[in-house]
C-alpha cells in the first residue's frame, strides 16, 4: 500500500505523532512519501522523502493508494485537489469546526476522519457518521 501524507510541514519537533504513525506503518510495510504546503528545503530530514511541487505533482509521482491528511485546512485542501484517491483525515484540537469536519466527513473522496472522542461527539450528537 502507497500513502501519502499531506501536511502542513514536515517534520517538525512538536509534532512527533506525525513521524510515530510514519515510522509505525513503515514498520508493517506501507511505502509512504509526503508533501508539505509549506515546503522548506531547509528542514531537517525526516523519516521519509518529502515531494515537491503542487500536490497534484506529487499525487502524479507517487500514485499512492490513500492521501493520509493532519488538520483540517490542509484536509480541505487535498479533498478539492484529489476526486479519486481516498483520503482519511486525522483532525486536532486547534483547528477543530465542527462544520468543517461534517462537510469533510459528507465528501465521497473521504474514507474516514480520525476524531478524539469527545470532539466526535460534538460534530455528530451520538449519530453514527458511517466514517
Amino acid at each position: 500500500m502507497r500513502v501519502l501524507y499531506v501536511l502542513e510541514d514536515y517534520p517538525v519537533s512538536s509534532e512527533t505523532y506525525v513521524e510515530t504513525e510514519i515510522l509505525y506503518f513503515l514498520r508493517h510495510g506501507v511505502e509512504i512519501a509526503g508533501w508539505c504546503r509549506r515546503q522548506d528545503p531547509s528542514r531537517p530530514a525526516g523519516s521519509v522523502a518529502v515531494l515537491g511541487g503542487s500536490l497534484k505533482d506529487a499525487m502524479r509521482a507517487f500514485a499512492p493508494d490513500v492521501i493520509h491528511v493532519h488538520w483540517i485546512p490542509v484536509a480541505q485542501s487535498a479533498v478539492v485537489e484529489n476526486p479519486a484517491v481516498p483520503v482519511t483525515i486525522r483532525t486536532h484540537s486547534f483547528e477543530f469546526n465542527a462544520n468543517s469536519v461534517r462537510a469533510l466527513a459528507a465528501h465521497p473522496a473521504v474514507a474516514a476522519v480520525f476524531l478524539f472522542p469527545h470532539l466526535a461527539e460534538i460534530v455528530f450528537q451520538g449519530q453514527n457518521p458511517g466514517k
